[in-house]
């Protein structure tokens, strides 16, 4: 507890140091600015902390089945995060985003997450970014099998697990579009380092300990030398048609896959099993150009998979097969009050080439499901929210359920936030399906989140 505090008191201090730079700079910037010539202005070198923001937040969880089990029957999580925006010469900018995170009531569960920190150099139609970063290549609601760039916090969320940073290089190209394909862009990507996911300690709900055998995530196989290199190549564009106007993307990588197996090294033991994968895929979002269907936006992620063994791989990993989601969004406004807006989403995702022996041996979570969403927006100075999700496998009849109320508490201040939350699980019967495994997540939740 006292490192985390340690750990937090530190985070406050590089805050306040930041804020205190970025108006001293901004008062010693307008003497230099009346000084200078437009020309000597572009050649300029110094360092200028130009914006900051961030926001504390308090959570409790308390869960609502399987209490007295081997997992905790609740938590109070506690998240700070800042976000520091740097410009060191016309070319040349900065961005650093730490995150402070720990549970009030496990002191075996605390981290400090570097997620991003990363130098970019900037041209008129090309730039490179060297450092940590996180990029979402997604475009469906909840599954995005062509999210293939960064790692994943396994420990905090069911549904909306966060992204983790990844360090290396992208260099981007920006070409000159036409009529049909608008803002032509080609990323490259290259990871030198092999990073791990990140698992929840035994003890908590998303943890994969039990009290027969531990899960040991720092005893995992993870892979040497060059076979830790990852490689990416991500394309988009606008695609403008009369039938439609659309984002398009392809993705190409190889390297270690975000999600390991998990099996066990000895009786009393699991951990970890990385291995690699080469995949190409593809993601569309769609909007018609038709009266009738506006308000639809049909959404597509394709992705072929390709895995393969690093040396000394000490188990069996999965065959090729092909995973995809389909859906669309359809919005709706002034439904229950003016300036309001409801959107409903429903999407399909599965696998195929998936034999049932492969399918029982290697459980994936949305190997064929029904996801469902309903967001409503009021529109008005709180910015009120309710959200309804449920996700449904057709396969095993496993399926959750979430409700999610957020609005803004500008009475007490207007950068405060409280979010209040239940999800419901309901496991299948079949021991290998994915939440079966895992203690009971039925729980009630409550965010209280203060912006700055």
């Amino acid at each position: 507890m006292l490192k985390s505090l340690g750990l937090l008191f530190v985070l406050l201090v590089l805050l306040w140091f930041a804020q205190a730079s970025a108006q001293d700079s901004n008062a010693g910037l307008e003497e230099l600015w009346s000084d200078v010539t437009e020309e000597d202005s572009s050649n300029s070198t110094w360092l200028l902390i130009d914006g900051f923001s961030g926001y504390t937040e308090l959570a409790p969880r308390v869960y609502l089945k399987d209490r007295n089990s081997f997992a905790n029957d609740e938590q109070l999580l506690s998240t700070t995060e800042i976000e520091i925006d740097a410009t060191f010469t016309s070319n040349i900018t900065g961005y650093l985003r730490p995150r402070l995170f720990f549970d009030l009531a496990d002191s075996k569960f605390q981290r400090l997450e570097l997620f991003e920190m990363y130098i970019t150099y900037v041209q008129e139609n090309w730039d490179l970014r060297v450092g940590q970063f996180v990029e979402n290549w997604g475009i469906t609601d909840t599954f995005n099998p062509v999210d293939v760039l960064n790692r994943r916090d396994l420990s905090t969320q069911l549904l909306d697990t966060t992204r983790l940073g990844e360090a290396g290089v992208r260099a981007r190209w920006l070409f000159k579009g036409n009529d049909l394909l608008g803002e032509p862009t080609l990323s490259f990507y290259f990871l030198p380092w092999f990073q791990r996911a990140r698992f929840a300690p035994d003890k908590q709900r998303l943890g994969l300990g039990s009290e027969a055998v531990s899960f040991e995530e720092k005893q995992e196989f993870e892979p040497d030398s060059n076979e830790a290199y990852f490689y990416a190549l991500r394309y988009q564009s606008t695609l403008n048609t009369t039938l439609f106007n659309a984002d398009i993307q392809l993705i190409a990588s190889k390297g270690a896959d975000k999600y390991p197996l998990i099996r066990p090294l000895n009786s009393a033991t699991s951990a970890p099993i990385y291995y690699g994968k080469r995949i190409i895929g593809a993601g569309v979002r769609a909007v018609p150009n038709s009266s009738n269907l506006a308000r639809f936006t049909f959404k597509l992620e394709v992705v072929q998979n390709n895995p393969y063994a690093f040396d000394n791989t000490p188990t069996a990993i999965p065959n090729a097969y092909r995973a995809q989601v389909i859906g669309f969004d359809w919005d709706s406004y002034n439904m229950l009050k003016k300036q309001d807006q409801l959107t409903l989403t429903l999407e399909y995702a599965n696998e195929s080439g998936v034999s049932r022996a492969e399918s029982d041996t290697f459980s994936r979570a949305f190997s064929d499901d029904l996801i469902m969403r309903l967001y409503w927006q009021a529109g008005d100075f709180d910015r009120t929210s309710i959200e309804l999700r449920g996700i449904y496998d057709l396969d095993n009849n496993e399926h959750v359920a979430e409700v999610t109320y957020a609005t803004s508490l500008l009475k007490l201040h207007e950068d405060l936030k409280i979010e209040l939350s239940a999800i419901y699980v309901k496991p299948s019967s079949d021991p290998s399906a994915t939440y079966s495994q895992l203690p009971d997540y039925t729980s009630a939740a409550m965010a209280l989140r203060f912006d700055f």
